[in-house]
């Protein structure tokens, strides 16, 4: 058995690949699982609503701190809230917040 430093400092293009088959793997079954959710009668948006906390939080980090007007701009629009009652009612605003975040 090699000792731990070499191998582990050099990762092999071997292990690069499996790495990379890996990440891409997980990444499919990430997707193809919210599509499923929200694809279902009735939605579960539950990932969906995961995600878009994800979302916000990384918006919000990324927010000067005298930028105050988008920052409660941000929290009106993704008050996680007020979208899980959307979601448990069947109003959620799925194309709305798409927009939202891309833009």
């Amino acid at each position: 058995m090699a000792p731990k430093g070499i191998l582990g400092s050099f990762p092999t293009a071997m292990n690069l690949s499996l790495e990379g088959k890996v990440k891409e793997t997980v990444h499919n079954a990430f997707w193809d699982h919210l599509k499923e959710q929200l694809s279902a009668t009735p939605p579960d948006f539950s990932c969906a609503l995961e995600l878009l906390k994800e979302i916000k939080e990384i918006l919000l980090s990324l927010l000067l701190p005298r930028q105050n007007r988008l920052r409660i701009e941000i929290e009106e629009a993704l008050d996680m809230d007020l979208l899980k009652q959307e979601a448990e009612h069947g109003a959620l605003k799925v194309l709305y917040l798409s927009k939202y975040v891309l833009n």
